[in-house]
């Protein structure tokens, strides 16, 4: 039986009749990606298990069920998980290791806020430092603070883009020698800083946070839309990518990094890609 399909692996898509040769194909390739994640030891499971559903349904002669298992099977392997790691055997195997997800534990230094949203910051682990990226709030974690940081590392720009930060420890501080005051004098100077400190600082965040707000509500517009372009040849999997940003968008309300005329309007977006991608794999079923 030769039936139609439609192949879409990252950014590449093929159309033609699937013969089973060109299947075998595919689960070679799916294969090769997998073979190639285990020699970095990465943690491959979900990739095979994927790999291993798209062969039953070769045997079902599903072939758009194993055009999905596949791309799911060769996305997992590519993104797997090589656990914790330092910088400096990151970057001693930078190009085997590019696209995984990657566990790092170190210190932050030269923590700075993007014209936008997110942080930038070097981590250093003892071994060397190593850029990192994150879009998010970190409102309790300053330099020489203690993360731990779970995320995607890109070996062209030596970069770490996290998706988790684990905060370790505060930073040490050493007592200082000098001035000695009184109680009534430090609890005085403590009571006129505090004010002035608070105000500064609600004035700062305040601005700081609409303009955050407005950006992120802009980046995440852009990203619904991408998702869509990118994935709506393959309906099951465009599916799965805007569930998993919704959850995003919904945690970003959750935190307050969000307003809620923005949430609404984000939701509205979803809302119709996602009645449109349900009555397409509605269509195949059919």
């Amino acid at each position: 039986n030769n039936e139609p399909s439609h192949i879409h692996f990252d950014d590449i898509k093929v159309s033609k009749i699937a013969t089973t040769a060109d299947i075998n194909d595919l689960i070679t390739y799916a294969q090769s990606e997998i073979d190639k994640a285990k020699e970095i030891n990465a943690d491959v499971d979900a990739a095979e298990l994927k790999l291993e559903q798209a062969k039953r349904a070769v045997a079902q002669e599903d072939y758009k069920m194993v055009q999905y298992l596949v791309d799911e099977a060769v996305w997992l392997a590519k993104r797997s998980s090589i656990g914790h790691i330092s910088v400096r055997d990151l970057k001693a195997s930078s190009t085997k290791i590019s696209g995984h997800t990657v566990m790092i534990k170190g210190t932050v230094k030269d923590l700075k806020a993007r014209d936008g949203t997110g942080y930038n910051f070097a981590l250093d682990d003892g071994t060397d430092s190593i850029s990192v990226t994150y879009q998010g709030s970190l409102t309790d974690i300053k330099n020489e603070y203690v993360i731990e940081v779970t995320g995607v590392f890109d070996a062209p720009s030596e970069t770490v883009t996290t998706s988790k930060i684990e905060k370790i420890s505060g930073p040490i501080t050493q007592p200082q020698a000098g001035l000695t005051l009184s109680i009534e004098e430090i609890a005085t100077l403590i009571s006129i800083g505090g004010t002035l400190a608070g105000v500064a600082g609600y004035i700062a965040r305040t601005l700081s946070a609409k303009r955050r707000r407005k950006i992120l509500f802009k980046n995440l517009m852009d990203e619904i839309d991408e998702i869509y372009s990118r994935f709506k040849m393959n309906a099951r999997r465009c599916e799965a990518e805007l569930y998993k940003l919704r959850d995003q968008i919904l945690d970003a309300f959750k935190e307050g990094t969000l307003d809620e005329d923005n949430y609404k309007v984000l939701s509205k977006r979803l809302e119709e890609y996602m009645k449109e991608i349900k009555g397409q794999i509605e269509s195949e079923m059919t």
